[in-house]
C-alpha cells in the first residue's frame, strides 16, 4: 500500500485500488490531488501484475469536482497559469483513457463536474441507486470545457447539452438510461459487485487484448471511417500473432480449459 496526501494506492492480487481520500472536502480535486491520481495510475500502468484498476472514494461522495477554494486561488493567477492547470487535469483524463489496464469507476454518492470527468474517463462505471451525476459549472459561472468533450463523446451532443446547460444532477437510474453508467446496484452490493467484476476480467480476459482494444477505441477517435477501418485491420492482424492469442487458440483447439 502507498498512501499519498489525498490518495491511497494498493494492489490486491491483480487489481490495483486507487482511493480518493479527502472525505472532509467531498474528495474535491486540486493540483495536489490530480497529481497524486496521475502518480497512482502510472504505478498501476507500470506494474506487470496489475490487470484492472478500481477507482473509488472514501467518504460520502465520489468527487464533487474542483475545490472552490483552490479555484479562488487560481483566479488570482495569470491566464497562462489557468491554461497550465487545465492541461494538468486533461493529462489525468487522457492517462486514464490510454492506460493499458481496464479502469472501473466505483461511484458512491455524488460525481459532479470534474468528478464526473473521472467517471467519463473510466472504461466501466458501476454505481448504486442513491448516487448522483451532474455538471454544475454553469451555476457557478464557469464553463464545463473539458467535461463537455468527454460527455459528448460518451452520450451524444443532445443529451450532453441538457446536462451541461441545465446544471442539473441526475440520479443513478437516469444516468444508466442515458449511458453514463453501466450498472446500478443496491448500495450494500456495490463493493462486492465491482471486485467480482474485476476478478472476472482478470481471469477471463487476456491483458494484451484488452490493452490493444483500448488503444483501438482511443486512437480511432476523429478518424474518417476509412482511416478507422484501416487502423482496425492493422490492429486485427497484430492481435492474431500475440503470444497470448496463440496460446489461447492452441489451448482451445486441444480442448483444454484455461484462465489467464
Amino acid at each position: 500500500m502507498q498512501v499519498f496526501n489525498f490518495v491511497v494506492y494498493e494492489v490486491v492480487e491483480r487489481v490495483a485500488i486507487v482511493s480518493l481520500n479527502r472525505p472532509s472536502k467531498s474528495n474535491a480535486l486540486n493540483f495536489t490531488v490530480i497529481n497524486e491520481l496521475k502518480e497512482a495510475f502510472s504505478l498501476a500502468d507500470r506494474d506487470a501484475n496489475v490487470k484492472v484498476v478500481i477507482l473509488k472514494a472514501n467518504g460520502t461522495d465520489f468527487c464533487t469536482g474542483m475545490d472552490l477554494e483552490y479555484i479562488k486561488e487560481l483566479q488570482t493567477y495569470d491566464f497562462d497559469a489557468q491554461i497550465f492547470d487545465s492541461q494538468n487535469l486533461l493529462e489525468l483524463f487522457t492517462l486514464m483513457q490510454k492506460l493499458r489496464k481496464v479502469v472501473i469507476a466505483q461511484v458512491s454518492g455524488l460525481a459532479l463536474a470534474s468528478g464526473l470527468g473521472l467517471v467519463l474517463a473510466s472504461d466501466m462505471v458501476i454505481t448504486h441507486q442513491e448516487s448522483g451525476f451532474g455538471c454544475r459549472e454553469v451555476k457557478f459561472g464557469f464553463i464545463p470545457a473539458l467535461i463537455s468533450q468527454l460527455l459528448v463523446h460518451k452520450i451524444g451532443e443532445s443529451r450532453a447539452r441538457y446536462l451541461l446547460l441545465s446544471g442539473e444532477t441526475i440520479r443513478a437510474d437516469e444516468a444508466w438510461g442515458v449511458g453514463l453508467v453501466h450498472r446500478v446496484v443496491p448500495p450494500n452490493k456495490l463493493e462486492d459487485t465491482v471486485i467480482q467484476l474485476a476478478i472476472r476480467i482478470c481471469n477471463q480476459n487476456a491483458q494484451s487484448a484488452m490493452e490493444f482494444t483500448k488503444k483501438l477505441l482511443y486512437d480511432t477517435r476523429g478518424l474518417s471511417d476509412a482511416d478507422a477501418m484501416a487502423f482496425a485491420i492493422r490492429m486485427n492482424a497484430h492481435g492474431r500473432v500475440t503470444p497470448e492469442s496463440q496460446f489461447a487458440t492452441d489451448t482451445f483447439l486441444e480442448g483444454s480449459p484455461f484462465q489467464w
